[in-house]
């Protein structure tokens, strides 16, 4: 066989094998996570130069399960109905509960309220450790 012919023989066995190891028909499973916070519900406030935010989080199971916005920044931004506003008002609790954490991607144009939201979470956050 010549070297040519043997390299290629090589790398295709390794493709195979790294093909196949990864294909074991299993799911990994995650190691079970320890509850991140105390159960209840905790408030949050931001203050920025566009108004204050406040949230109320609700962590179930050591969760965090609910955001509501008790009051919103910007209300200006309410009153004329700019819809990235309202798309981060909506979006971020949604993004927050999905990803279990209080930092999660801004949405575009609310980039303010967007970390509002985030930074008043965050504050409701510490007080359940």
């Amino acid at each position: 066989m010549n070297k040519g012919v043997a390299v290629y023989v090589f790398a295709l066995a390794l493709v195979v094998a790294v093909v196949v190891s990864g294909c074991t028909g299993q799911a990994q499973q995650k190691p079970e996570q320890k509850a991140a916070y105390k159960d209840g519900e905790y408030t949050g406030k931001h203050e920025s130069d566009k108004g204050d935010t406040e949230v109320k989080v609700t962590v179930k199971d050591g969760r965090i399960h609910n955001i509501e916005i008790v009051k919103p920044d910007a209300q200006f931004a309410i009153d004329d109905n700019w819809p990235a506003h309202i798309v981060a008002r909506e979006q971020i609790p949604q993004r927050i509960i999905a990803e279990q954490s209080p930092r999660v991607d801004s949405v575009s144009k609310a980039t303010g309220t967007s970390t509002g939201l985030m930074e008043a979470t965050e504050d409701a956050l510490s007080k359940a450790k």
